[in-house]
């Protein structure tokens, strides 16, 4: 669910994403503005082929808290790793880097604030 819009990102990352209308983020990745209650599924890529995927979901049990809970799993040994990443607020949140291939992670960011963007990536 895109809840506001995309958000694409800089070049550090080969990966792309997949999984909506309009969801690749050239050359960076996937992000997306986020609303509670929303859920992401994303498959990120690295040459044309499948490098990883991630899932989350955004949940705010009061008016200013945020949890951001899911996992990340890498598919390929290409040097990268999957992460996901999220401004909640004005404070940016990171979830643990999964790798080697077939490491899956589960993470939980925590904060308070909007707006709430959450991002995944392939990195270094």
């Amino acid at each position: 669910m895109l809840a506001a819009g995309l958000v694409g990102f800089g070049s550090a990352s080969p990966a792309l994403a997949d999984g909506k209308p309009g969801a690749t983020a050239p050359a960076g990745g996937f992000g997306t503005l986020a609303a509670c209650g929303d859920t992401e599924d994303v498959n990120l890529y690295n040459g044309g082929i499948k490098a990883g995927e991630a899932h989350w979901t955004v949940g705010c049990p009061n008016s200013t808290d945020v949890k951001i809970t899911g996992w990340s799993e890498d598919h390929r040994s290409d040097g990268y790793c999957v992460q996901v990443y999220a401004l909640i607020g004005s404070t940016w949140h990171y979830g643990p880097r999964s790798c080697p291939n077939g490491d899956v992670d589960n993470f939980e960011l925590n904060g308070s604030g909007r707006p709430i963007e959450v991002y995944a990536r392939l990195i270094a």
